[in-house]
């Protein structure tokens, strides 16, 4: 077992367009500047969540502009509980348009299979009783970063008015950027295709995480594994097996919810544990039929936003042999912790005694990516290889033992325990990852003022280190050593 250019300019023209009477920006406008910059994934960011994970790339140069609690219009498009006559209707032109009616796709078409879901938005299924395993992710307000915007203030008050209406009460400031880059990518008028995919993405957004809400304090772990293993598969077997295990152990399991491994870990963890985020194929039927009427089953018509539920629910991951789709969602979920775009979380390649997929993935990552320099030695902490069952379970419950999460504030990564080190465990950890540390110490530490406001889990004791961020993988390292002190 093993370890294993293009350039933009921003430019504000001086006649700028209205809906419904508010004054919306030009191209650019309320985006972070980015002239002779070569554009990147993240020259478009408005706001940066902090709630997951720690920052780590290097941002554009920000404009200044002064803060206010309500300086952007807001768009609505897909509320329907909004009055007949309101503001609203008076920046859609039409009213509200109701999810149940909002066509999901590229093409306008009416084919049931490219509309949204509507099952857990409209059932809303009653919140299940938290389980005492923990959740590794806890949530924290986003980094704000000021942009400019050629809204003036004299809309302001309207709307203010607006989100008021609609009964925006909650994160209000971090709404208002929201609908405020929606607005500026209408006023932007972009392709109309770039407009669909903008609209169907953030549709389908919105009926995933309603889906995903009720379930939020239960463990969740993502099965990958192909969609063409057929039941008599020892592949399938084995992935019964695991996913009952995890079951029995209190995590739900959240699959691809179609055919093959998918079916399987659904078959091992039972309908009221699964958790099915599926793809509209043109070849394929729907979601398999364990999940297909379930309330916990939400359909995409975009890998990215399928791929992106399947990652930030789940706590812990098992991948089984697959094609493209799964070494897709495998390297792209490697990618994320090795970058810290996303937490330490325990991820699993699962094999079936003699037949080892995994073991020759991870054989051309230590011969091949390692020697070439295309990744570190230490990056093959970040999975673990195995054909256990047993082993790939205890992998999973045993990160959890004494870790409990991680949140930045600052400049400080605070890791929250079960027990913390006492002073002779705290000196063996300050020797042996004092690599990991920038400035200073791992020292104890009380709850930090934001935390004791947001009540987040003031019961859990903390260390925290000023963290070097160049070393994600040896995270685990230092998570595995707080481990063995419970």
């Amino acid at each position: 077992r093993s370890r294993g250019a293009n350039h933009h300019t921003t430019a504000i023209e001086a006649t700028v367009p209205t809906i419904g009477g508010i004054i919306l920006p030009r191209s650019g406008a309320g985006r972070i500047s980015t002239a002779n910059t070569p554009i990147s994934p993240t020259t478009a960011v408005t706001a940066y969540a902090a709630d997951r994970l720690p920052l780590t790339a290097r941002l554009p140069t920000i404009e200044p502009m002064t803060p206010s609690d309500s300086s952007v219009p807001m768009m609505s498009t897909a509320l329907s509980a909004v009055p007949n006559q309101s503001i609203a209707q008076s920046l859609t032109a039409g009213g509200t348009t109701s999810m149940t009616s909002c066509p999901t796709g590229t093409t306008g078409d009416t084919d049931p299979r490219t509309n949204p879901t509507t099952n857990s938005a409209a059932a809303r299924p009653a919140n299940v009783e938290r389980s005492p395993i923990a959740m590794p992710c806890q949530r924290e307000p986003y980094n704000l970063w000021f942009m400019t915007s050629s809204v003036p203030t004299g809309n302001d008050e309207l709307v203010a008015n607006l989100l008021r209406e609609l009964g925006v009460s909650k994160d209000f400031r971090i709404s208002e950027r929201f609908v405020s880059e929606v607005v500026g990518l209408i006023a932007d008028e972009p392709d109309v295709l770039d407009l669909k995919i903008a609209s169907a993405a953030v549709t389908e957004m919105r009926d995933a995480f309603a889906m995903f809400a009720p379930y939020h304090g239960v463990p969740k772990v993502s099965i990958f594994g192909s969609a063409r293993t057929k039941p008599d598969d020892p592949l399938y077997d084995q992935t019964v097996k695991v996913a009952r295990r995890l079951a029995e152990a209190g995590w739900m399991v959240v699959t691809g919810a179609g055919p093959g491994i998918m079916e399987a870990g659904m078959h091992g963890a039972g309908v009221a544990q699964s958790i099915g985020v599926s793809i509209r194929l043109p070849f394929e039927a729907g979601a398999n039929s364990i999940i297909a009427d379930d309330d916990k089953h939400v359909a995409m018509k975009y890998f990215f936003t399928r791929k992106l539920m399947l990652v930030k629910e789940s706590a812990a991951f098992v991948c089984l042999p697959g094609g493209f789709g799964t070494l897709d969602e495998t390297f792209e979920l490697l990618t994320l912790t090795q970058t810290g775009k996303g937490i330490p979380v325990p991820i699993v390649f699962l094999d079936t005694p003699g037949d080892p997929f995994w073991e020759h993935v991870h054989e051309l990552i230590t011969g091949q990516l390692v020697p070439r320099g295309l990744v570190s030695a230490s990056d093959t902490a970040l999975y673990r290889v195995t054909d256990s069952c047993d082993d790939a379970v205890d992998e999973i419950t045993s990160f959890y033992s004494n870790y409990h999460s991680i949140r930045n504030i600052g400049s400080d990564l605070i890791i929250r325990l079960r027990r913390a080190p006492d002073d002779a465990e705290l000196t063996a950890l300050n020797r042996d990852f004092a690599h990991l540390v920038e400035s200073g110490k791992i020292r104890r530490t009380e709850p930090y003022g934001v935390e004791k406001r947001q009540d987040d889990h003031l019961d859990l004791e903390r260390i925290v280190l000023t963290f070097d961020q160049r070393g994600f993988a040896e995270l685990r390292g230092l998570i595995d050593a707080l481990n063995r002190l419970g």
